[in-house]
């Protein structure tokens, strides 16, 4: 599937009007926890079920870490966020960036699973909140100051709070890597005598 026309600079719109609700600068790194409570969305992380149920927690945390990142859950009239906070802060804002961008897309919630038992979910939905949440963590904006700024990727991730892999897909699928290595070829190209016009 391909997103709908005029998707991405509608994700960088939203990425860009959240940081101006929350009085930042379009190219600032933004608190995904603080952004969840700005929307009323409760982050519940499942190690508060330790205590109900420690072996499936310990099955999720610990054993099969990657069976389970986030679910947004509608609970009694509200919307809430269910964390895996075994997984590194990187992942979590990334996860909570994917479970909030569902919110914001006005998503309908889905049946986790299939009458077959098999995880269920829609393929269409979940590029989109793939992509929104890219850009929640990192809006176009930023992605041109990081690389004009050539600053050390692990230092960005770090301020970000995001994975080199999102910080990469981000610099690629932005444009900003590709808009930099054109202003570099300009700036070092030297035509020879013969290029030049009479």
């Amino acid at each position: 599937m391909s997103l709908p026309y005029g998707f991405k600079a509608k994700a960088n719109r939203i990425a860009v009007g959240l940081r101006r609700q929350m009085g930042l600068p379009a190219e600032a790194p933004i608190s995904i926890s603080d952004l969840a409570a700005r929307l009323r969305f409760p982050v519940v992380p499942i190690t508060e079920f330790a205590d109900v149920c420690p072996e499936h927690v310990a099955q999720l945390v610990e054993t099969d870490i990657g069976a389970f990142s986030a679910s947004l859950l509608q609970v009694g009239g509200r919307r809430i966020i269910l964390l895996n906070d075994g997984h590194s802060l990187r992942r979590q804002n990334s996860d909570l960036a994917h479970e909030i961008a569902h919110a914001l897309l006005a998503h309908p919630p889905t049946r986790p699973f299939d009458h077959t038992g098999c995880r269920s979910f829609d393929k269409d939905m979940e590029e989109e909140a793939n992509c929104l949440a890219g850009y929640i963590l990192i809006p176009n904006q930023a992605a041109q100051k990081i690389i004009w700024s050539g600053r050390d990727p692990e230092v960005v991730c770090d301020e970000y709070g995001v994975s080199r892999q999102m910080l990469e897909y981000r610099l690629n699928t932005s444009g900003a890597r590709k808009r930099w290595a054109q202003w570099q070829r300009r700036q070092t190209f030297r035509p020879e005598p013969s290029d030049w016009a009479d």
